[in-house]
């Protein structure tokens, strides 16, 4: 146990070097303390980043953070598998108790939930696509809803009767293809991370016109921080043609 704590307390103090030699990278005096302390030098690339590409410094985002329920989630995992699976479905808990707090506190989110729920059914009645765009998990999320959807209406078409009673509301011929889930970096970032898209704004922008979104459809671009550029990429060039609104 004390190696245990030892090692804690290393890890802590070497983690706090770390960060106090990045935030006094504007520091020569301060910074070369600690570099000299540990040893190492900051490359051009490190100083740029520090200096310059503060949109992608996202340590302070509350999304970025670990999980209360979750932070000793690998070692409960390491001795008792099932208190593991207990604590990290748990988390699952937070999303009812936000929706509740939502709908009786937050107007205005609630309002716009409405407003979503609303332009996608009219969209759908009249033929135009729901197109849901994110990177990484929430991508995967998006094409996940794609295939739910997909799936659903090309069993149902196997059934005529269903179908010619649908069709009397719906535009039934092309309706499985009617919902669009994208990821950044298209179907290969599925297995293999393209970080490097993530950062480009234009990327956003190509893939919603790849999918030839225009201002009859409706586009959910989703980031969890707000500041994946992809995604902020595909908000700019929406911003050409619809009302926007955060839900």
């Amino acid at each position: 146990m004390t190696g245990y704590f030892f090692k804690i307390i290393s890890l802590a103090i070497i983690l706090q070097l770390i960060i106090a030699s990045g935030m006094a990278a504007n520091s020569n005096t301060t910074g070369s303390y600690y570099l000299n302390l540990l040893k190492i030098t900051q490359n051009a690339q490190s100083k740029d980043f520090v200096k310059n590409k503060t949109q992608f410094q996202l340590h302070t985002l509350y999304t970025e953070q670990s999980h209360p329920k979750t932070s000793n989630l690998s070692y409960i995992a390491n001795s008792n598998p099932n208190s593991a699976l207990s604590e990290l479905f748990s988390v699952d808990a937070d999303i009812t108790k936000k929706v509740n707090c939502i709908e009786q506190q937050d107007f205005e989110a609630t309002t716009n939930i409405k407003n979503a729920v609303k332009s996608v059914k009219n969209a759908i009645l009249r033929g135009n696509k729901i197109y849901i765009y994110g990177t990484g998990s929430t991508g995967r999320l998006a094409k996940q809803i794609e295939n739910i959807w997909f799936d659903f209406w090309s069993t149902t078409k196997t059934y005529p009767e269903i179908m010619r009673k649908l069709s009397k509301t719906l535009p039934t011929k092309n309706i499985q293809n009617l919902v669009i889930g994208e990821i950044t970096g298209a179907d290969k970032a599925l297995v293999k991370s393209l970080e490097g898209f993530e950062d480009l704004q234009l990327v956003g922008k190509l893939q919603l016109q790849d999918h030839n979104i225009t201002n009859k459809d409706v586009v959910f671009a989703v980031t969890e921080g707000g500041e994946t550029s992809a995604v902020i990429g595909t908000i700019l060039k929406l911003n050409h043609f619809t009302k926007l609104a955060t839900l």
